[in-house]
């Protein structure tokens, strides 16, 4: 009897279904058991499971938070929660508190990954009660090896700390030149230092023209730009479309016709906003309007107990017009004038963002504050993201795999992808959590092998086995049993919520597929045996009418 699982509401769906019935030359009887709700139950959950970035690599620690609900009618106090890694406990919180009805509380780990690849994440809540298969849930991590950043220098002429450029490139490898075995560089737990996870390549703007591979970076910013040759404008706007992350730190050489002008081969603005003019107050500086920074990329620099960003001093920006009508354009962040201080257009699957100020000093003190290495980095996270594969879909959602020659942790080698070409090539198999199995859709697509499984409407974790025969030409050290890349189908707490289908909801399902509801184990046999009860009625009122009638 629980409403869940019911989309009661959607209209194009039940029509489709209908339609079928109607279609099939003897339509089925629809019929649906309903089991009386448990009056009193105890149940926690763990409801979701959040990162602190979406982007992450074995460089630092991510947050993790837990969120442990009750969908029961008791309180409930767990023992604790556990966090566990590809199965290996790593830590445990224990509770000190009950959990009341309806409630929900949030735990926080910390954990890094100390190898790059595809990772399995559980949480696991310790208590006793009615429903255990939603006590634990799993999210996959693909934690990443390197993040590719190209970075343009527009004024290359400048000094190397009066440039914006320099400021960033030093913020993305703040200790690129440190000695790598220094004792002082350990991190807490004997973990020694990893390498940056961002890897920049500096190059000046006048020499863009030469880069011919945008694809091989993640994310491309243009530091202080005046502007760019049409041949690399056309081919950055088909790198975001592709889920590339553009940055635009416009300075004192911005030109802005170029950027006002900037259009994507379709003929859409490529640039969040527009350049009006540089704006230099007449008395004191500018301030940061912190409250206002709600977009993803500023939220950690706004927090006042983590930055210093209060003090951050504007001398001279551009003044920004955004079109917030436009549903792919939104406002991230303002200076205390309330001028536009970050804005952010989509297109495709990438993003773009613009800043009112060049990263220098002679826009403002930022590059001098301690913030300006997490704002930086927090801005290359965001816009990578869309390159990052998303391994945790909701059910029903198809979910396409591209198993790539630099792909981490399994170093797959492309000549190992012409055996798919053909209708013999061995199959790959998908494991449900059921631990039935299904078929997944193998097409290759250039240097690419793509594999894409539709059957997702099961929550839990799925694995998606590579056979031996790719697995060993992948180099996979366990290339005799191969290799199993793991995902999964989130939504597990659906099942604990005891909301009951309503009498009008009912209502509707019935007159959409003539469904009969079985209240007891003999309606259900009677049902099968093809006599529903009060199926039949209407024909005999129906024939009584039409003898009236006669």
């Amino acid at each position: 009897g629980q409403e869940a699982g019911w989309d009661v509401q959607s209209e194009g769906r039940w029509k489709f279904i209908a339609d079928t019935f109607k279609n099939l030359p003897s339509p089925p009887q629809f019929i649906c058991r309903k089991l009386p709700l448990p009056a009193a139950f105890r149940n926690v959950a763990v409801t979701d499971i959040a990162f602190s970035r979406a982007v992450i690599g074995t460089d630092r620690p991510v947050k993790i938070d837990a969120r442990i609900g009750n969908s029961g009618t008791l309180p409930v106090q767990p023992a604790g929660v556990e966090l566990l890694v590809d199965g290996i406990r790593i830590t445990r919180q224990d509770f000190v508190k009950e959990i009341p009805p309806g409630s929900a509380e949030t735990l926080r780990f910390e954990y890094r990954f100390e190898k790059p690849g595809r990772h399995i994440l559980t949480t696991r809540v310790l208590a006793e009660d009615d429903l255990a298969a939603d006590n634990s849930s799993d999210r996959v991590v693909d934690v990443q090896d390197k993040v590719s950043v190209l970075l343009v220098d527009g004024a290359p002429a400048e000094r190397f700390f009066q440039g914006a450029a320099a400021f960033m490139r030093v913020a993305l490898t703040p200790r690129d030149d440190a000695p790598p075995d220094k004792a002082q560089d350990a991190e807490p737990g004997g973990l020694a230092p990893s390498p940056f996870l961002v890897e920049p390549k500096v190059v000046k703007a006048s020499e863009m023209e030469r880069v011919t591979d945008l694809d091989k970076f993640d994310v491309i910013m243009l530091a202080n730009v005046p502007r760019l040759p049409k041949a690399v404008v056309d081919r950055l706007a088909d790198f975001v479309r592709e889920g590339g992350g553009l940055l635009i730190a416009p300075g004192r050489h911005a030109e802005p016709d170029f950027y006002n002008l900037w259009r994507t081969p379709a003929g859409r603005s490529l640039a969040p906003a527009t350049l009006v003019e540089r704006i230099t107050p007449r008395d004191d500086p500018v301030h940061l309007e912190l409250k206002t920074f709600t977009h993803p990329a500023l939220r950690l620099v706004a927090d006042p107990e983590q930055s210093d960003a209060g003090l951050a001093l504007v001398h001279t920006f551009w003044k920004l017009n955004a079109d917030t009508t436009d549903p792919d354009v939104r406002m991230g962040g303002q200076l205390e004038s309330g001028e536009p201080a970050l804005v952010e257009r989509k297109i495709g699957k990438g993003y773009v963002l613009m800043t009112a100020l060049a990263m220098d000093r002679k826009d403002s003190n930022l590059p001098s504050l301690k913030c300006f290495l997490p704002f930086i980095h927090e801005i290359v996270y965001y816009l990578a993201a869309p390159m990052v594969p998303d391994a945790n879909v909701r059910p029903g959602v198809e979910i396409a795999m591209e198993l790539k020659a630099d792909m981490p942790g399994l170093n797959v080698n492309t000549n190992a992808f012409p055996a798919y070409r053909t209708a013999q090539g061995p199959r790959i198999d998908v494991i449900l959590p059921s631990t039935n199995r299904a078929v997944a859709a193998v097409k290759p697509d250039g240097d690419r092998l793509v594999i894409r499984f539709s059957a997702t409407q099961e929550p839990g974790l799925y694995r998606v086995v590579l056979p031996p025969s790719l697995a060993a030409r992948a180099g996979a050290s366990n290339a005799t049993e191969g290799v199993e890349l793991p995902f999964t189908v989130t939504g597990q707490g659906q099942e604990a919520a005891m909301n009951p289908l309503t009498e009008s909801d009912t209502a509707l399902v019935k007159n959409r597929v003539g469904m009969f509801v079985a209240g007891s184990r003999e309606d259900m046999i009677t049902a099968f045996g093809g006599d529903v009860p009060g199926r039949e009625l209407w024909k005999y009122l129906a024939l009584v009418a039409l003898l009236l009638f006669i």
